[in-house]
């Protein structure tokens, strides 16, 4: 048993109000992925329970200070609700408790995780379950509470992810303290041939959204965090090259937290230009994806549209592949240097590219990353493809 035995809050490390004055503690392994966590609670104001996390987001954020770097489980009694939450970033919302419940009364909260797909319930009600986000892969447990308030927490269970696991399905658990990089890479390689057809690839397959892995176990006080954004009206996505004639079979966008939005993804031509600069080129082909749709999303949180008419590449031709985004509309990685993107054989990866709305030109850097992310599904050309190269200009 743990509970709030101190009232006054101490000398906040972070801005006044915000979650930073909250005593918050963390338990685990900084390398534990795929897990579940139990607790029984009792509490009169508000309590978290969180999974995926190794420190707290400060400081200079402000209203920021002291939230999660992970996933965080949060029932409110005042409003009776839970929510789930990516960082501050709301991933689903349920009415559970009545305001007018006893204080004394104790709740059970759960949450589970396997690869991108987590499942939350208080009291066997489920918040969310199989919602599929990407922010977060490794970290520790955490539980939290408010000052002003009586808390406490029992009988905490953490254990991998059973052997039937989110929806019933059956999985395999990567288990706790699972700390073997080649296994946890092995994990991720199977989990992504879900995101092609049979004998195609992905134009990258080896995407890191975010160097926080890297920095999990560092001591410094501002861990490379997601670069989201949602203020930018135009396209973004990646440039690439084949080196031998290929089909493009499907156009991808990754699903970022609260993603439920949906997006246009053009595969473009470009005409020669200056290095950096292009001229706006030919569209190929295009597909509408509707994100947030877990059916819809693969395991490593690609939302994949199939093109109806798969446009041949040639070498020695630059395209890009673009996802157009609406200031106010879904989160989406910016930054492109904070994504690691492994090309499939035959592809170069170029660089990120974006284009704003009402512009004429392209802008891409050679940093072989991409915003959003986007992607694309190729597969080699067939006989009767190179009997009929495609000719854009």
């Amino acid at each position: 048993l743990v509970q709030t035995m101190q009232s006054e809050a101490p000398i906040p490390w972070g801005a006044p109000g915000s979650q930073a004055e909250q005593p918050w503690t963390m338990i685990g392994d900084t390398n534990w992925t795929d897990v579940t966590v139990e607790v029984k609670v009792r509490f009169d104001s508000w309590v978290a329970l969180c999974g995926r996390i190794t420190r707290y987001q400060f400081f200079g954020n402000g209203p920021k200070d002291g939230y999660r770097e992970g996933y965080c489980l949060r029932v409110n009694r005042t409003s009776g609700e839970a929510g789930l939450y990516a960082r501050e970033i709301l991933l689903q919302k349920v009415m559970v408790l009545h305001t007018t419940s006893s204080e004394d009364v104790v709740h059970q909260l759960k949450l589970m995780f396997h690869g991108t797909r987590i499942s939350a319930y208080v009291d066997s009600i489920p918040i969310a379950e199989g919602l599929v986000d990407v922010a977060y892969s490794i970290g520790n447990v955490g539980l939290g509470c408010w000052w002003q308030q009586q808390c406490a927490f029992d009988n905490l269970s953490i254990k991998p992810t059973a052997a039937v696991g989110l929806h019933g399905t059956a999985i395999r658990s990567s288990g706790v303290g699972n700390t073997e990089p080649g296994q946890r890479q092995s994990s991720r390689r199977r989990s992504l041939q879900g995101c092609c057809h049979n004998g195609s690839m992905q134009l990258y397959s080896g995407v890191q959204a975010m160097a926080f892995d890297f920095h999990a176990r560092s001591c410094t006080a501002q861990p490379t965090i997601v670069p989201l954004r949602n203020n930018f009206c135009g396209e973004v996505g990646v440039a690439f090259s084949v080196k031998k004639q290929m089909r493009v079979i499907s156009l991808q966008r990754r699903q970022a937290s609260g993603n439920s939005r949906m997006h246009m993804l053009t595969l473009y031509a470009l005409q020669p230009g200056t290095a950096g600069t292009k001229q706006k080129g030919q569209a190929l082909a295009n597909v509408t994806v509707q994100m947030g749709t877990a059916a819809k999303i693969c395991e490593r949180g690609w939302v994949s549209g199939t093109l109806k008419a798969p446009p041949a590449l040639e070498p020695n031709i630059e395209y890009m592949v673009l996802s157009h985004e609406e200031a106010g509309g879904d989160f989406f990685v910016d930054m492109g240097a904070v994504l690691t993107g492994v090309p499939a054989e035959n592809v170069e990866l170029l660089g990120s590219a974006y284009r704003v709305d009402g512009q004429e030109l392209w802008h891409w850097a050679q940093d072989s990353t991409s915003y959003g992310p986007v992607n694309a599904v190729l597969e080699v050309a067939d006989a009767a493809d190179m009997l009929r190269p495609a000719q854009h200009w």
